[in-house]
């Protein structure tokens, strides 16, 4: 209820402030008011992504109502792609699978970035002015969300092709420094997964070459967190604990709550190989509080209760140990439970999807075989109509020829007869002759 209210105090300051501000001289309102709440609800839902997930899920679904009532589907493609990678951090597969099938279907659309609505926000997350390039970036986002997807249920393979697609069509495509870097970030922690960790080392290098000519301290961090991560699984833990430190440095000046609690944790668990409980201890804390003001449902929590049970456990402090552990339990049996369902509904959808597509293929067999069935029914109907009208020319031909032949026939008769004729007068011109003599 506490949420709620804040959200809506929240709401009408922006709407007061944008009247205050959209008015001129003669105070007329210079913006369409759904154009300024499109604005600040795609602003506050992308300010919140990494810091509140269930308020920047509210303001996306806000934001997605608008987009749809300004017929603006460039805004509804792209405020899909971002609360489908959203609910994926949340760990609701199936509801973040749709929106990524349904963000997809519409940047299918080659002019899907044509007309569209220019606002302060947009100005901030597409950086061209050329809507063909505007339209590959969110492009690539959607395949780099739909390939995390796949990563968070244990398809890497399928994770891997995905990214490289995306790596593919958006390096030919488009200069934009900061897909480059997901992208390429994500390819490393692909491999990661898959326990390549040369192949992750060397995609991380190049995501820190890219970072280099960005300005963004989030990327600072992230990328040297990843190092660390890669480090870790190496067992070199002096190098993976520099590494985290570092990346703690650059998160603290950023505004990415999940990253600064994902390094604290690692930092945590590098220093109880390490054999230091206390700064284990320490970090444990920090990385809890930054988790539990990311929303209702972290996943991450869970495992990071045990660590901190870990930590007091190492410290002797097995009251508070017990505490975090039971606290870690009864999260991991509501998470299993919710991991169940969410997954449940993944594959439903993913089933579903299957279906549609099969449908569609049937559907496209069946127009294919009509189109055949036409296409013979149409040869038949011409075939049979030149045969017809062969067969009646043929018919007229053979009357003709009968008709030409009773003609020559009568002709011969005539020819005969005349000269039968003939034959009898010269006869009887003879006879008369020799009657005479």
């Amino acid at each position: 209820m506490k949420a709620l209210i804040v959200k809506y105090f929240q709401l009408m300051i922006l709407i007061l402030f944008h009247y205050t501000i959209s008015a001129d001289s003669n105070h007329k309102i210079k913006v369409d008011n759904d154009t300024i709440l499109l604005n600040d609800f795609c602003y506050l839902a992308l300010k919140y992504a990494e810091a509140n997930r269930d308020s920047s899920v509210y303001y996306s679904e806000l934001a997605l109502e608008i987009a749809k009532k300004l017929n603006q589907k460039f805004y509804q493609a792209s405020i899909l792609s971002d609360l489908g990678y959203t609910l994926l951090s949340n760990g609701d597969y199936g509801n973040a699978l749709t929106k990524l099938l349904v963000a997809n279907s519409l940047i299918d659309d080659r002019n899907i970035a044509r007309n569209v609505i220019i606002t302060p926000f947009f100005n901030q997350y597409f950086t061209s002015k050329d809507p063909k390039t505007n339209r590959i970036i969110l492009l690539g986002y959607i395949k780099n969300s739909l390939a995390m997807l796949y990563g968070r249920t244990g398809n890497f393979d399928k994770q891997l092709t995905v990214l490289n697609e995306a790596k593919k069509i958006i390096e030919s495509e488009t200069n934009d420094l900061n897909l480059r870097y997901t992208i390429n970030n994500n390819i490393a922690n692909a491999y990661l997964n898959m326990e390549r960790l040369d192949s992750a080392l060397f995609f991380q290098k190049i995501v820190l070459k890219i970072e280099r000519k960005i300005e963004n301290k989030n990327y600072n961090g992230a990328s040297n967190k990843a190092i660390g991560d890669i480090y870790f699984r190496l067992g070199k833990f002096n190098d993976a604990k520099e590494n985290y430190i570092i990346a703690l440095q650059y998160l603290n000046k950023g505004q990415n709550t999940f990253y600064k609690a994902l390094t604290e944790f690692a930092l945590a668990d590098t220093y109880r190989k390490l054999g230091r409980s206390d700064s284990s201890l320490y970090y444990s804390k920090f990385g809890i509080s930054n988790y539990r003001t990311l929303g209702s449902y972290v996943p991450e929590l869970e495992e990071a209760y045990t660590a901190l049970a870990l930590s007091f456990k190492d410290e002797s402090k097995y009251d508070s140990a017990f505490h975090y552990m039971y606290l870690s339990k009864r999260l991991s049996d509501s998470i299993y439970s919710k991991e169940i369902k969410t997954l449940t509904t993944f594959q439903n959808i993913g089933f579903n999807e299957q279906m549609r597509l099969k449908e569609a293929e049937a559907e496209r067999i069946n127009i294919k075989n009509r189109l055949q069935i036409f296409t013979l029914l149409g040869g038949l109907l011409l075939f049979s109509v030149i045969a017809i009208i062969l067969y009646k020319s043929n018919k007229q031909k053979v009357r003709a020829n009968i008709l030409l032949a009773e003609r020559k026939q009568e002709l011969e008769n005539t020819l005969l007869e005349l000269k039968s004729t003939q034959a009898q007068l010269i006869q009887s011109e003879k006879m008369a002759s020799l009657g005479e003599l």
